[in-house]
């Protein structure tokens, strides 16, 4: 099913989550990098993911890898965290069908949608996981993904 079919259709999605997952989780304190409190404030941050398709449960699985850095010349990583957040679909098999390539035509609005869910899980379980009170204090940024869709598909080709 393409974005455009998806549009078109009376057909609905209908999905669960079955299994969110924290596959590591790593905190250093600023303080070993030498490096100063005013150093994790504007630092820099990594997202990105991975997308596996199990066709024959009809599950979608986003493993979701999160990066913080210090806005020094090193970047010191400050904490990440990789999450794996598993999606159960309804009728996948009656829904999405393989192209030539041997790939599935899932549109980009769903995997979107399923995006913004793990990258929320995962923003999530980064305030739960994380201890130093300064690195609670950092506003994590809007990830639009979208964008993160396309740098994935780029990837790809």
């Amino acid at each position: 099913m393409t974005n455009k079919e998806l549009k078109e259709t009376s057909k609905t999605v209908e999905f669960k989550i079955i299994d969110i997952e924290i596959k590591s989780f790593s905190e250093t304190d600023y303080k070993e990098y030498g490096l100063e409190e005013s150093d994790t404030k504007e630092g820099g941050c990594y997202v990105g993911f991975n997308l596996i398709i199990d066709d024959k449960k009809g599950i979608i699985i986003l493993p979701i890898l999160a990066e913080f850095f210090s806005n020094t010349e090193k970047k010191d990583k400050l904490f990440s965290i990789e999450t794996v957040h598993k999606f159960k679909l309804k009728d996948f098999k009656g829904l999405f069908k393989k192209n030539k390539e041997n790939q599935f035509n899932i549109p980009d609005s769903l995997l979107n949608h399923l995006i913004g869910i793990a990258i929320g899980g995962t923003r999530g379980m980064i305030a739960a996981s994380t201890k130093n009170p300064k690195y609670k204090k950092i506003i994590l940024p809007l990830v639009i993904t979208s964008q993160l869709l396309d740098t994935y598909k780029n990837k790809l080709k």
